[in-house]
């Protein structure tokens, strides 16, 4: 495993590359950016919990993931989301097939979050989870419509809410792989 914390911008290597079945956390303190290209290998997993920013392209190769950690179990509104996947690339970004940008199950934790609101027991109903729209019994939602940003809330019937997974490209994204940010259980 390799942890980057605190690393200055620039210097040394022209590249950065995650090679293949290695593990690569960007840490809470990270708060820089990395002044040159990054390229994550097949089996590889870089975790980003802060934005980030890299200088110029960035190539997630087949079998590699991008991630982000998911919410403490005691997080239940916008201001605990202390972990969510921002990254921005200066230059063109490649997520080859069989590569994944994965915020599954990473928000939320059961009964919990600002979507998360239960009717009582009378009805025998709850509201489920409403993030960017209404869902299957939610008459209200929280956050954009048109941007969502914020992680996914749990419904009462179980499961964990999505992650975020925010991607500002300057040039082009080729997409050949996959983005999720789907609730789990």
């Amino acid at each position: 495993n390799v942890v980057f914390d605190n690393v200055a911008e620039g210097g040394g290597a022209s590249n950065v590359y995650v090679s293949d079945l290695s593990y690569l956390v960007m840490t809470n303190e990270f708060t820089g950016s990395i002044g040159y290209s990054v390229t994550v290998g097949a089996g590889a997993t870089v975790v980003i919990d802060k934005p980030m920013s890299v200088s110029n392209d960035f190539f997630l190769l087949s079998g590699g993931t991008l991630t982000h950690t998911a919410l403490p179990s005691t997080a239940n509104e916008p201001k605990d989301e202390c972990n969510r996947l921002v990254l921005n690339v200066g230059g063109d970004m490649t997520i080859e097939e069989g590569a994944i940008v994965d915020a599954n199950g990473k928000g939320y934790a059961t009964k919990k979050g600002p979507g998360y609101t239960a009717l009582g027991t009378t009805s025998g109903l709850c509201n489920s989870a409403a993030h960017g729209g209404s869902s299957y019994s939610a008459s209200w939602c929280y956050g954009s419509i048109s941007c969502p940003t914020n992680c996914g809330s749990s419904g009462n019937w179980g499961g964990i809410g999505g992650g975020v997974a925010i991607l500002h490209i300057a040039g082009n994204l080729t997409l050949d792989g996959s983005i999720l940010a789907n609730g789990g259980k």
